[in-house]
């Protein structure tokens, strides 16, 4: 089994510790801890999306992980123009290495609201054209560094544990 990763921006090396990839059984199937929600964006309709490519047992699989997408890590890349558009050419390149899907280790957002979530799932319209994963990041809660509310993360992509298979290896991603 060969694995083939993309490593096209990783902000925080511990963000690695959120996914892992191990052999599997055949026959396994994609779980997550709780059902996931109706959105295009969600673990399920991902991994619909991936299951229109299938990889054998022992085929090669390729994947692009990307790290903190938020736009701009300082408050004057978010309001002058261009603006932080690391992400969507992040994304636009992914698209032409042509990768199995895409993972990104969570903060895709500035702040956990509506708003923002709505601006990301825009890009992800435009841009994503691989099945995209996300694991949940601090930032992508209601409140990044109070308690932790994942209601928007949940209703946009599902749990925050879950795996899926591919080619023989099993991805854990996790919300650590």
């Amino acid at each position: 089994m060969e694995v083939k990763l993309f490593g096209a921006f990783v902000a925080a090396s511990l963000a690695l510790s959120s996914l892992w990839a191990v052999p599997i059984n055949p026959g396994d199937s994609p779980r997550s801890r709780q059902n996931p929600p109706q959105s295009a964006w969600s673990h399920e309709a991902q991994h619909a999306q991936l299951a229109l490519r299938p990889r054998a047992q022992n085929e090669a699989i390729q994947f692009g992980v990307i790290g903190d997408a938020e736009p701009g890590r300082f408050p004057w890349q978010r309001v002058l123009p261009p603006g932080d558009r690391t992400f969507e050419e992040l994304l636009i390149d992914l698209q032409v290495r042509d990768p199995d899907f895409v993972v990104q280790l969570g903060d895709f957002v500035s702040i956990g609201t509506e708003k923002k979530y709505a601006q990301f799932v825009g890009v992800l319209n435009r841009l994503a054209a691989r099945p995209f994963f996300p694991v949940l990041g601090n930032h992508d809660r209601a409140n990044p560094h109070g308690i932790s509310d994942k209601t928007l993360y949940r209703r946009v992509f599902g749990a925050g544990d879950y795996y899926f298979d591919r080619g023989g290896c099993r991805l854990v991603l996790l919300d650590d």
